[in-house]
């Protein structure tokens, strides 16, 4: 069995790219639906499509091309998505966004992808991403519900709470060592306090730890 890829974890802007899926049914929805999350503008092509995609073309959300590939789709895509059943389809995309040097990503199909979709769990500005390198998607899934488990709603706050602080100490021109960073980041104190509504003193207590000597 050949060893899977090693993949480079990375973030990307998607802010006012334009985004390509191919296909229009219930795994294109959710592909679709993410890309619009990331401020995506999205292009589908798809001669059926799922009500749901039907209405963000109807309200203007997406672009819908009312056909099947063709070549010469992939013009102008900084991201693709290939979320058919056909296989024959999804070669040719494959094909044509690796000559073009696009990213491409081929839905159940690492082989065939040059990006991958990691399980993500979402809180607020805090993303924790979870791959298996395409090989065990599910396990991928298991690993983020478990981690959900422990990583509540009130870290959306903190992570506020935290970038309020730090900008406040940027602004004093304040330069704080990324060691005294972690030692004065008490998460569980810190979630406490803006569990119980006390976020004001959880940024006071911070502040205090970062700039005593």
């Amino acid at each position: 069995m050949s060893e899977a890829p090693k993949y480079y974890p990375t973030f990307i802007s998607l802010t006012g790219r334009d985004c390509l899926v191919i296909g229009g049914g219930t795994v294109a929805q959710r592909k679709i639906e993410t890309l619009l999350e990331c401020q995506a503008r999205v292009r589908v092509i798809s001669p059926q499509v799922v009500s749901r995609v039907a209405e963000l073309a109807a309200a203007g959300s997406i672009e819908l091309v009312d056909r099947g590939y063709a070549e010469g789709d992939l013009d102008g895509a900084f991201l693709v998505v290939s979320a058919t059943n056909d296989a024959a389809v999804n070669q040719q995309v494959s094909l044509e966004a690796a000559r073009r040097g696009q990213l491409i990503n081929m839905v159940d199909d690492p082989d065939h992808s040059n990006f991958i979709v990691p399980a993500t769990l979402n809180r607020g500005d805090i993303t924790i991403a979870v791959s298996t390198a395409g090989t065990s998607p599910a396990l991928a899934r298991r690993i983020k519900h478990d981690i959900e488990e422990s990583i509540g709603a009130e870290y959306a706050d903190v992570a506020k709470l935290v970038g309020g602080v730090r900008r406040n100490l940027l602004d004093r021109g304040i330069s704080i060592s990324p060691e005294k960073w972690q030692a004065a980041l008490d998460l569980e104190e810190l979630t406490g306090l803006v569990r119980n509504g006390r976020g004001q003193q959880a940024a006071e207590i911070l502040l205090t730890k970062l700039v005593e000597d």
